[in-house]
């Protein structure tokens, strides 16, 4: 089960701001995958090359680049 099934199962209602926009791309399979290190690594991409470009991109620790 994804959580686009479970979020059409319940009927939810956005009560943020936002909230609705994000949850419309994740019903029409439109949702990006971040670009962390998790992502990288279950697609299959190589663990070292995938650390050295997120270190070198700035994607660090700072805003979740990197687990």
């Amino acid at each position: 089960m994804k959580l686009r099934d479970v979020l059409l199962l319940c009927h939810a209602k956005a009560e943020k701001r936002g909230a609705g926009a994000l949850w419309k791309k994740l019903v029409e399979n439109t949702l990006e995958s971040p670009d962390t290190w998790e992502v990288a690594l279950s697609a299959g991409k190589d663990k070292r090359e995938t650390w050295e470009r997120l270190l070198r991109e700035g994607q660090g620790w700072r805003n979740g680049g990197v687990a």
